[in-house]
């Protein structure tokens, strides 16, 4: 049996070796930060509105501040990349900044987060059901000048609602691609932070353990850790 002075003795050298773990860490050279980022980061009209005017100047912005940043490393998937340059095909630029990675194909979630994914698809299918229903509904009573086809039509603009309304119901504060997937997967896998200002994204973060952190204050973080450095 251990007595007390023994235990008292091993949680000292463990406190002791804690501190020094910290001290080394605090005063580490080589340490750095890891962000996996969203397209969002760059194309979100919303998101860049604080420090860029145009998609292409936040690429920009970013390139620059990223160029000599010595504290933090950056990862985008694949499919993140590729649908980035879609969209802006200047951006092929950050190809030297970025490093292209997929997480592992085994990588790992918690079980209830897959049945939580599930059971809300199910709900949000029924609720789109629904609204396409009562648009079927109203478009069976209308007249027939009404229900022909055209830019300004009664038809047309119930098509546009409904629409929307489906797409909200469906889609909106919910991983909605294959892209969403592989970056929160990316990040759980590096322990990284995700940037994003997608609310999707960021729901499914918090509920695999992910920190995320929206653009705006991604690029402040970036103004003040990654200065360019000195000769």
């Amino acid at each position: 049996m251990v007595s007390n002075k023994a235990k008292a003795k091993n949680v000292e050298g463990h406190e002791e070796v804690k501190e020094k773990a910290v001290k080394k860490n605090l005063h580490c050279q080589h340490c750095y930060e890891r962000f996996v980022l969203d397209t969002s980061v760059f194309v979100n009209p919303a998101s860049i509105s604080g420090f860029a005017k145009t998609k292409h100047s936040a690429v920009e912005t970013f390139a620059n501040l990223a160029l000599d940043c010595k504290n933090a490393k950056f990862y985008m998937p694949p499919s993140a990349y590729n649908e980035l340059i879609h969209f802006i095909p200047s951006a092929n630029v950050l190809g030297s900044l970025i490093f292209i990675k997929r997480a592992p194909l085994n990588t790992q979630i918690p079980a209830e987060v897959l049945r939580s994914f599930v059971g809300e698809m199910r709900e949000r299918t029924n609720k789109g059901l629904r609204i396409a229903e009562r648009y079927v509904r109203e478009a069976a009573q209308l007249k027939p000048e009404e229900a022909k086809e055209g830019k300004d039509s009664v038809l047309s603009s119930k098509l546009k609602a409904m629409r929307e309304q489906y797409r909200e119901a469906l889609r909106a504060g919910i991983l909605d691609s294959k892209a969403d997937v592989d970056i929160a997967l990316l990040a759980h896998t590096l322990g990284a932070t995700l940037v994003t200002a997608d609310e999707g994204l960021m729901s499914f973060a918090s509920h695999i353990g992910v920190a995320y952190m929206e653009p705006a204050n991604f690029f402040e973080w970036l103004k003040k850790h990654c200065k360019v450095s000195q000769p």
